[in-house]
C-alpha cells in the first residue's frame, strides 16, 4: 500500500545567542569535556533539540517509515559562542560560521545508480537541486547560483568541482 509523503521542517530558534543569553550580553559559561569546552548553554539547549530529533527518528523507525525516508540534518550557518572574544554570526565568516553539519540519509533503492563525493564542498543551496533529484524531477543542470545535486545518477554528465566560492553574511556587508 502506498503511504501518502510527509515533508516535515524544523528551524529551532534555541541555540541563537540572543536567546541563550537572554537581555544581557553574553558572558562566556563553559562546560569542559575532556580537553575542550563548550558553551554550557548551547550544549543545553542541543541536548534538547537532539533529544527530539532523536524522537523523529524513533517514530519514523517504529511506524517503519524510516527506511523509505530522506532525512537531512543541517544548520543555516554556525556561531560563535565567546571563542576568540566573538559573540554569534553576523559579522563574521570564518569557520565557526560557515562550516556546518550536513548529514543525509537518503533510502537504498534512491542510493541505487547513483554517486556522490563524501569530501566534496556542500552548499545550502545544493540541499534542494539533491531533493529535486532523488525524487525524480531531475536531473538538474549544475548551476553555481542555485546548486547542484550532491547525488547524481551515473550516467549524468558532470563531476563538476568548484574552484571558487563566494559567501555573503545575511546581516552585514561582509564577504568572502
Amino acid at each position: 500500500q502506498q503511504r501518502a509523503p510527509i515533508f516535515f521542517y524544523s528551524q529551532p530558534q534555541s541555540l541563537h545567542i540572543r536567546v541563550l543569553s537572554g537581555d544581557t550580553y553574553p558572558r562566556y559559561e563553559g562546560l569542559r569535556s575532556g580537553t575542550s569546552s563548550f558553551f554550557k548553554p548551547a550544549v543545553a539547549a542541543l541536548s534538547r533539540v537532539d533529544a527530539c530529533f532523536g524522537q523523529l527518528i524513533a517514530y519514523l523507525k517504529a511506524r517503519d517509515l524510516y527506511d523509505d525516508s530522506i532525512v537531512i540534518l543541517t544548520s543555516d550557518h554556525g556561531d560563535y559562542y565567546g571563542e576568540q572574544g566573538r559573540w554569534a554570526h553576523a559579522f563574521y565568516l570564518a569557520p565557526e560560521t560557515i562550516r556546518i553539519p550536513l548529514i543525509m540519509h537518503v533510502p537504498l533503492r534512491l542510493r541505487e545508480g547513483r554517486r556522490w563525493d563524501p569530501d566534496a564542498v556542500a552548499m545550502l543551496t545544493d540541499v534542494t537541486p539533491t531533493l529535486y533529484e532523488l525524487l525524480g524531477y531531475g536531473p538538474v543542470p549544475p548551476q553555481e547560483l542555485i546548486g547542484r545535486p550532491l547525488l547524481e545518477s551515473t550516467g549524468g554528465a558532470s563531476d563538476v568541482r568548484r574552484d571558487l566560492y563566494l559567501m555573503q553574511s545575511s546581516y552585514s556587508r561582509i564577504f568572502g
